[in-house]
């Protein structure tokens, strides 16, 4: 049977026990030489990529900087909405016209601007098969709106 050489954790944690005491004499050696020859200070390779890497930061600062100088503004805010427009049928004469109110308008029956009565009630838009499309005043039915035609569910009551 081969004998493993993977080292365990208690070997690894004396290594490092051994390693310690040398850093301080490995990295004074380093600075001195660094001292007497500066050119090794680049030769060094943590600092010649912490360098590198400092410098890629700092010339992405600046070009998003630039960048954000001379690019144009946003457009302008579009003040929101506070009318809606209703679909509404005279229930008299089968006119269909639109009204524009506040989104919370719900004062039905309006008056019809073709017969004067004011019998016109709030429409909504049947997509079913039969209908294709057609406004409708739906029939309120427990919890739901439907389609007086064809009886296809329009929208929930709210």
């Amino acid at each position: 049977m081969p004998v493993s050489n993977k080292p365990t954790l208690a070997q690894l944690i004396e290594a490092f026990r051994e390693w310690v005491p040398t850093v301080r004499v490995r990295f004074n050696e380093w600075f001195e030489a660094c001292r007497e020859e500066p050119i090794l200070l680049w030769h060094t390779p943590v600092i010649r990529y912490a360098t590198y890497v400092a410098g890629a930061g700092v010339a992405a600062l600046i070009l998003s900087f630039v960048i954000n100088l001379f690019a144009p503004g946003g457009p302008e805010p579009v003040p929101r909405a506070r009318t809606a427009d209703f679909h509404v049928i005279c229930t008299s004469c089968r006119n269909e016209f639109v009204i524009n109110e506040k989104f919370s308008f719900d004062d039905f029956p309006v008056r019809c601007p073709k017969c004067g009565q004011e019998t016109g009630q709030h429409a909504l838009k049947c997509n079913s098969p039969r209908c294709h499309g057609r406004w409708v005043v739906p029939r309120v039915d427990g919890e739901w709106y439907r389609c007086p035609v064809c009886n296809a569910t329009l929208a929930r009551r709210e």
